[in-house]
């Protein structure tokens, strides 16, 4: 009956505008978006990848635009959906796609220690 008295709510509640998903890491894909409007209390997001398998969710605050999602898989398509969520509930659901970047010996730094008498010291080779 509310619904027909006031719409539905989703409709009436905002999504986020130009979700990106930039900078993979072999482990990690930032996050960025436009403010939904209104009153917006947290953002949640979810992620999953897009192979299938366990979605994880993280919560920022309302004021909050952009984050890092961190210990993802190496060379992984994720899907990304972010949803801002509201006093009177959750808003619109904007998705996106990113992928984490493969895994490359040539990117290692290696760091060698080495004791001289008492000293260690170390030599980081790239």
């Amino acid at each position: 009956m509310l619904n027909s008295l006031f719409g539905d709510l989703s409709e009436a509640l905002g999504g986020v505008k130009n979700l990106q998903v930039t900078d993979p890491t072999t482990s990690s894909l930032k996050v960025r978006w436009e403010p939904a409007e209104g009153n917006v209390r947290q953002y949640r997001l979810f992620y999953v990848p897009a192979s299938g398998g366990a979605e994880d969710m993280e919560q920022v605050s309302g004021g909050t635009t952009a984050t890092v999602l961190r210990n993802l898989l190496s060379d992984t398509p994720y899907t990304i959906t972010v949803v801002p969520v509201y006093p009177e509930g959750e808003g619109l659901r904007q998705s996106e796609t990113g992928k984490t970047r493969t895994f490359s010996t040539e990117e290692t730094q290696v760091i060698h220690f080495v004791f001289i008498g008492t000293k260690m010291c170390f030599f980081q080779l790239v």
